[in-house]
Order: C-alpha cells, then structure tokens, then sequence
C-alpha cells in the first residue's frame, strides 16, 4: 500500500519542476546534456562556417576553415572528455 504522505510529496516534487529542470533534467543529467549539447552546436557551427566561408574571396581578414574547424574539434574533444570521463574517485 502507498503511504498517503509520499504520495503527497511526490506531487509538490512534480509541481515545483520549473521550465528549465523539464528541459535539461534533473540535477545528475543538466552537465551531461549541456555538454551534449555544446557538441551539437559547435558541429553545427562548424559545417556552416564550412559552407559560407569555404571559396569567400573578400578582402576581410576571417580565420581559415582548417583552423576553424581546429577550434570546434578541439572544444567537442573536450565535452567528449567530460561525457565519458570516470568520476569514481582513485585507489
């Protein structure tokens, strides 16, 4: 049998969830799926600064493609890293 306080408790805890906790989750997942999606923006970033920028002749001083894309691969590496990484503390 459910108790009538937890279910109680339960209800405030689903009411009090604002617009940002149903967006990125609860506290053990928003640094996951920010990192995630940093990944995704800077890729996007990236093709799209890809495209634009790829035969531009101006006379503008714009970083290259290549370093462009040194700068995103560097950064996703870096969320990777986060993501992945092993948080259990060492023996």
């Amino acid at each position: 049998m459910s108790n009538p306080k937890s279910r109680k408790i339960t209800n405030r805890s689903r009411l009090k969830k604002g617009a940002l906790e149903k967006l990125w989750g609860d506290n053990n997942n928003i640094p996951k799926n920010i990192a995630a999606l940093s990944i995704v923006l800077l890729l996007l970033a990236g093709i799209l600064y890809t495209f634009f920028n790829s035969d531009s002749k101006s006379d503008i001083q714009r970083i290259s493609v290549k370093d462009m894309w040194n700068i995103v691969n560097g950064l996703v590496t870096l969320a990777f890293g986060y993501l992945f990484a092993d948080i259990r503390p060492r023996k």
